[in-house]
């Protein structure tokens, strides 16, 4: 019966011992996949930060492009009317027959070189509008309409200021006189 007894108390320490040792690993593996599920959930959380930073970026450098964009375009056209005003003076001044002003006259037409280079340089072009060209509404400006017998309807018969464009946007139309339909009076 000892023996028994012994054999017997052998194999359930023996059963305890593989229930203990089965338990272990299945604890083990517990233990990895929950750490396994945490370390995923920081990295999909660290992913999806670095996405919104990277948005944010995006964002701030497209907002500081539009706000430097408008900035630059309400200085450029506070600028217009007196580079037109400039532009007449020295279209009246190149006439004369007096050699100072003749002098005068070409010191201005280097400053306006200079002007014209500053507003190249800003992506700022005038629009070329010429006496004949068809009447473009999205480029002119028409305040005036009247008949002519030389020129076809819907031309230009005079130009007033110039257009100028803004990064291929019309900051400002020409202003000019276009002909109407002589039948329609």
């Amino acid at each position: 019966i000892d023996d028994n007894a012994a054999e017997q108390a052998e194999t359930e320490q023996k059963t305890q011992e593989t229930d203990q040792s089965s338990t272990e690993p299945k604890e083990q593996i517990i233990e990895k996949i929950v750490e396994v599920e945490y370390n995923l959930d920081y990295k999909d959380k660290y992913l999806r930060l670095l996405a919104e930073q990277e948005n944010l970026k995006k964002r701030l450098h497209t907002e500081k492009s539009s706000s430097i964009e408008y900035a630059t375009k309400k200085i450029v056209k506070e600028f217009l009317d007196p580079i037109d005003n400039f532009e007449s003076a020295l279209g009246l001044a190149e006439n004369t027959t007096n050699q100072d002003v003749k002098n005068y006259v070409i010191g201005f037409e280097y400053i306006k070189k200079q002007l014209s280079d500053v507003l190249e340089h800003l992506e700022v072009t005038q629009i070329s509008t010429k006496v004949g060209d068809t009447f473009d509404p999205t480029k002119h400006d028409a305040i005036e309409k009247v008949s002519s017998d030389t020129l076809p309807e819907n031309s230009i018969k005079s130009v007033h200021k110039s257009g100028y464009m803004f990064k291929n946007k019309v900051l400002r139309p020409a202003v000019v006189t276009v002909i109407k339909n002589t039948t329609t009076n």
